[in-house]
């Protein structure tokens, strides 16, 4: 079976799919719906509770700390057993994850426990999927393909804040949990009635654990360390549109427009790519990025947190689709598939754990948004060294 793409729409997108890749995009449109309606306001939620801005950090490094040990046993697991289990392992930790915060207002204690199902959900996913893009993909226009993805994706955020913000004003946040556990385990049927396959391959969890610093991937490491500013994206900057809009179905609605903008943008990006320009629009992204973090120091008010968040969001993803690109080819080119996978996932667990160090150290010394968001600018920077 193949997805049959208009003819007016020659450039931007591949007219047609492996059944294998179309059950990709499926499953991926699904939780990432699921995912919209929620990732943006759970650090609102948790600071809601009471938790600080230092505690949300100390959150995160809880979550990437344990996961850049725990995704090589992911990527050892999809080398051998394949990805369809993975996936189905990664919605039951995703269950409890979201379980795990809907407790955290009655028991606090969940507030350390939900890290731990994050990291292990984050350990069976993400390794599944790279790998199966990786394999179900054509090399020729991979970068038309993973573009697409990824606006696939960034379109299932177009409509989820808002429906996240819907569910919340009516209904409140138990209700938003439920939503999204009921859908994340929907979107393995697709991935299940495809019955992917993945070619397996000799797998070391030490040596996967000690590729980041290994001589010859110091400096892709020290690229992907810059990938933890978005941590800072999805964290921090939502908090502080949460202070500015002071209401949840506003900020839905907002950074649903600003989404529809970056998804119409990331599929020229993908084009510029299949062209070869991978690493120059990698270099000017990371530029922009850097760039978008300075000018937030002047950011005040509803309409200019509006203009930064839409452009943030379309210069993000001009770093991470040429980034992401530019990995997989080097996979296939290897034929290390499942390793290189754990080694980009391993390379971002290491700069989002340093960023949210990094940003606590700000906190106590300034206790200040514009030096948060100059720590952000510097370390879009090592983007540059990729």
């Amino acid at each position: 079976m193949y997805i049959h793409l208009p003819h007016s729409l020659p450039h931007y997108f591949r007219r047609r799919f492996s059944k294998q890749l179309e059950a990709l995009y499926l499953s991926v449109a699904m939780t990432d719906f699921a995912l919209a309606a929620v990732v943006l306001f759970e650090p609102i939620y948790l600071y809601q509770l009471g938790f600080s801005l230092s505690h949300l950090m100390m959150y995160y490094i809880v979550v990437y700390g344990l996961y850049f040990f725990l995704v090589p046993m992911g990527g050892k697991f999809v080398a051998r057993f394949g990805t369809g289990r993975s996936f189905i392992l990664a919605s039951i930790m995703l269950m409890g994850y979201y379980g795990s915060l809907w407790l955290v207002r009655g028991h606090p204690i969940f507030f350390w426990v939900a890290p731990v199902f994050f990291a292990l959900q984050k350990m069976w996913y993400w390794p599944a999927y790279h790998s199966d893009f990786i394999q179900s993909s054509d090399q020729g226009e991979r970068g038309k393909e993973f573009s697409g993805l990824w606006s696939l994706s960034t379109m299932a955020y177009i409509v989820g804040p808002l429906v996240g913000g819907l569910l919340i004003k009516f209904s409140g946040f138990p209700a938003l949990f439920t939503f999204v556990g009921i859908l994340v385990i929907l979107a393995n049927v697709p991935l299940l009635m495809a019955k992917t396959h993945i070619q397996p391959e000799k797998f070391s969890y030490w040596h996967a654990l000690r590729a980041p610093f290994a001589r010859v991937h110091i400096k892709s490491t020290l690229g992907y360390v810059g990938l933890g500013e978005e941590l800072v994206m999805m964290v921090l900057w939502p908090v502080f549109i949460y202070l500015t809009f002071r209401d949840y179905l506003s900020i839905g609605w907002a950074v649903s427009i600003a989404t529809l903008v970056t998804a119409l943008f990331t599929l020229y990006i993908g084009q510029r790519v299949d062209k070869g320009k991978q690493y120059q629009t990698l270099r000017r992204g990371a530029v922009l990025t850097s760039l978008v973090w300075l000018t937030r120091t002047i950011v005040r008010g509803i309409p200019t947190v509006f203009v930064s968040d839409t452009v943030g969001r379309v210069v993000k993803n001009s770093t991470f689709v040429p980034m992401t690109s530019i990995t997989y080819e080097r996979a296939l080119r290897e034929g290390q598939v499942v390793e290189r996978s754990v080694f980009f996932e391993q390379g971002f667990a290491i700069g989002k754990s340093l960023t949210a160090a990094g940003v606590i150290l700000v906190l106590h010394f300034f206790a200040s948004w514009n030096a948060i968001w100059l720590l952000t600018a510097v370390v879009s920077v090592l983007y540059l060294l990729f």
